[in-house]
């Protein structure tokens, strides 16, 4: 009989990172996080990260359990070696070899993937999406991150990602800029970032979507908010159908907290819009693994070595 092991895995965002203990069949032994800001100093971010692998190596040494790798989930492009990140939105690692420190750091094997790519792989091998031939997870939060997998492989068209999914023009006449740069992008105005940005003028004014949600209870104009937001994904999703013919569409990300108010405005602008030959099977729901998708794809890249 083989003895357990496990991989660590990291999800890197632009305010925190999330970090976990992995096993092969999806099981989490622990896990933690550490808050960030994007302003912070390269030394400081990277010294939060090595804390937050230190804690994870400790508790597997006081269980005896064999580490085999570090998986790292970063939210943007990596380079051609696939060591680093680029065109991310934590602006102090761009370029700089993440992969390659943290192996030097830790001396362990040391894997990096688009965080998007990350999500998809998690529901897949564990979560919603197991076992589906053509799968599109999108991550919705402060961006909009998308991956699709056909038949057990990520597609990797641009820099190692499907592409900037979240990028697509749907507005392109009144719609505001987004992360990226772009006009009228799916981002400002479907993400939480364009939710938020839209209650402004609330009472109290929600800091986050789960905020949002929570005044949605009460309040008609927050929920018209999530509503709207909702219906522009579901106008995404149509768009993407047309491109990947996914069978299942799975949401995660801050939006969740939305809960039914959202997905069902989702789903409805969703399937009033996509055209009819790609509408017979498709479904759309809420992700399993909520927040932890992230640092669990990261493990897979470990543990699983998808392709």
């Amino acid at each position: 009989m083989t003895n357990p092991t496990a991989a660590i895995g990291i999800d890197i965002g632009g305010s925190s990172a999330k970090g976990g203990l992995v096993t092969p069949d999806g099981r989490i032994i622990a896990q933690t996080s550490v808050a960030t800001a994007d302003h912070d100093e390269r030394e400081t971010v990277l010294a939060n990260y090595e804390q937050l692998i230190h804690d994870l190596l400790t508790q597997a040494g006081r269980l005896n359990l064999p580490v085999t790798g570090i998986g790292v989930g970063v939210p943007g492009y990596l380079d051609e070696s696939g060591r680093a990140m680029i065109y991310g939105n934590v602006r102090c690692l761009e370029g700089f070899p993440l992969g390659d420190h943290f192996a030097h750091r830790f001396g362990l094997p040391v894997q990096l993937d688009n965080d998007a790519n990350c999500a998809a792989l998690a529901e897949y091998y564990w979560g919603g999406g197991e076992g589906c031939d053509r799968l599109l997870v999108a991550t919705v939060g402060s961006g909009i991150g998308v991956a699709v997998m056909i038949n057990g492989k990520l597609l990797r068209y641009t820099y190692g990602t499907t592409g900037e999914l979240g990028s697509i023009v749907v507005d392109a006449c009144g719609g505001k800029s987004a992360f990226l740069g772009g006009q009228g992008g799916l981002e400002s105005v479907a993400s939480s970032r364009a939710m938020i940005d839209a209650a402004a003028t609330l009472q109290p004014r929600p800091n986050n979507v789960a905020e949002l949600a929570d005044s949605a209870r009460s309040q008609e104009p927050a929920a018209a908010i999530i509503r709207q937001a909702g219906w522009w994904l579901g106008i995404g999703i149509a768009s993407w159908a047309a491109i990947f013919a996914p069978k299942r569409v799975l949401i995660g990300g801050g939006v969740a907290a939305c809960g039914d108010l959202y997905f069902n405005a989702v789903r409805k602008s969703a399937f009033d819009a996509v055209p009819p030959y790609y509408k017979p099977g498709l479904t759309i729901a809420a992700a399993d693994l909520g927040n932890q998708a992230g640092f669990m794809g990261a493990a897979s890249l470990i543990l699983l070595k998808p392709e």
